[in-house]
């Protein structure tokens, strides 16, 4: 299976947001992560584990730390045609729960999460087990 196949939409804030802005509007899309937008450029990543830790857990202000203080950077990304092996690799190795996804020219595209993987593969398994039930109950044995 390719990455692309479970890619997910990858919001974007500019540079210049604050944390509490970030926040704001990462819970009206019901997003855990954005990416941070300079110019026309992405610039970095910033995720509710970052606010939780870095703000929250720290006794900061959100509404006067921008978002690009608390960024993760540089962006971690991958082929939208690696395996998705490839991709939990990744985020095993880095200790983080997405990667964004580029295409053939770089460009970012979205992004897998660790979340999604793990749907997926549980939903492949129980697929896989009903079908191994239907068998074994469509099966006379003599």
């Amino acid at each position: 299976m390719k990455v692309k196949e479970l890619l997910s939409k990858f919001y974007s804030v500019p540079y210049d947001f604050t944390v509490m802005e970030c926040a704001k509007f990462m819970n009206e899309k019901r997003t855990a992560s954005v990416l941070v937008k300079k110019e026309n450029d992405f610039v970095g990543v910033v995720t509710e584990r970052d606010i939780l830790r870095k703000i929250v857990a720290k006794g900061l202000d959100a509404s006067k730390t921008f978002v690009h203080e608390i960024m993760s950077s540089p962006i971690i990304t991958i082929s939208q045609d690696a395996p998705i092996e490839e991709a939990t690799a990744i985020m095993e190795e880095k200790d983080i729960r997405r990667v964004a996804v580029v295409d053939g020219n770089g460009k970012i595209i979205g992004k897998i999460t660790s979340k999604r993987i793990a749907k997926n593969f549980s939903n492949i398994l129980a697929r896989k087990l009903r079908l191994r039930k239907a068998y074994r109950d469509a099966v006379v044995y003599k």
